[in-house]
């Protein structure tokens, strides 16, 4: 698609790519077919804009150790060219030092995953292209990188990316009550300073806003899995030739979900759990019953709600 202003990248983060079925998302008849749907979007807006790539800044995995059948999933799914960085859920215990102990480092090797290393600085366009984009990462807890003078104020032939993961707001709306100030992007304007865009991961709430002369974009969750994700919005950003970013809404019609009043009720059952199985064990102890067994008879005494006992029985299958 050819027009004046075109799209050069998509703009995400934080995935979170999950095993278990989540509580709030309980009516899903295939929660790895409701993932996949979102991937699906994101890439198909990548072909639709000339196979732009897909810049993801961490938290691709929900758990570093997400099990083979999960990552088997995530390797099928990934068909465009996706430039990415871990987030702390990607990395052992929130150390960088185990990265290639991981799930993510998996989707690396298997070259799904293009990894940018901290601090380093990729081109993504030849020096053909106007303009190119010189992407730099950084990683969980680690410092941004200066843009070099070389690169600042070239805007004709050079659009300076930051991909970072690293928890950031903007306004009350975006935020927690006591959020530190030093988070705050408003602040931020020298720190981006020489960067044309940043795209942080980590806060699932999203939004877009200007410090300086640097457009940041706090993509947030793309795959909504607790209840209150569920109005914070599902979007990804389409980096544009001119340094802004437009906010594409993904399409949300086909997730199911359970009623707030239905997880409130898992949560209440969540609390006297221990006391009443460990009641069921003393019932039961003289008979030959094995994990599975005892979990029904709960389920069956106590009227379980059935998206909580499938829940139950998918954690038990896998």
């Amino acid at each position: 698609m050819q027009t004046e202003n075109p799209v050069l990248a998509i703009l995400c983060s934080d995935i979170h790519f999950t095993h278990t079925l989540p509580i709030a998302r309980a009516n899903e008849p295939d929660w790895y077919a409701a993932q996949l749907r979102y991937i699906e979007e994101i890439e198909s807006i990548s072909r639709m804009h000339d196979n732009v790539p897909i810049l993801c800044a961490g938290d691709l995995f929900d758990k570093w150790n997400s099990p083979a059948e999960l990552i088997n999933f995530v390797l099928d799914s990934i068909r465009q060219k996706w430039y990415t960085i871990p987030g702390q859920h990607d990395t052992p215990y929130h150390a960088p030092g185990r990265l290639k102990d991981t799930a993510y480092w998996t989707c690396v090797m298997a070259q799904k995953f293009n990894h940018i290393k901290n601090g380093d600085s990729i081109f993504l366009f030849s020096d053909a292209h106007t303009p190119r984009l010189r992407v730099t990462a950084c990683h969980w807890e680690m410092t941004i990188p200066p843009v070099p003078e070389k690169y600042r104020g070239r805007r004709e032939d050079t659009l300076n990316v930051l991909l970072c993961h690293r928890y950031v707001w903007a306004t009350d709306r975006n935020s927690y009550p006591g959020a530190s100030e030093s988070e705050r992007v408003r602040g931020m304007a020298e720190v981006l300073s020489g960067y044309e865009v940043a795209l942080f991961g980590d806060n699932h709430k999203s939004f877009l806003w200007k410090t300086g002369n640097c457009w940041v974009w706090n993509n947030g969750c793309v795959i909504p899995r607790k209840s209150d994700e569920r109005d914070y919005g599902v979007n990804v950003g389409l980096l544009r030739f001119d340094g802004t970013v437009d906010i594409h809404k993904l399409d949300t019609s086909k997730d199911l979900w359970i009623s707030n009043g239905t997880i409130l009720k898992a949560a209440e059952e969540n609390i006297v759990l221990q006391s009443d199985f460990i009641k069921i064990l003393k019932e039961v102890e003289t008979k030959r019953l094995d994990f599975r067994d005892l979990i029904n008879v709960y389920t069956k005494k106590h009227d379980v709600p059935v998206p909580v006992s499938r829940i139950l029985e998918d954690s038990l299958d896998r």
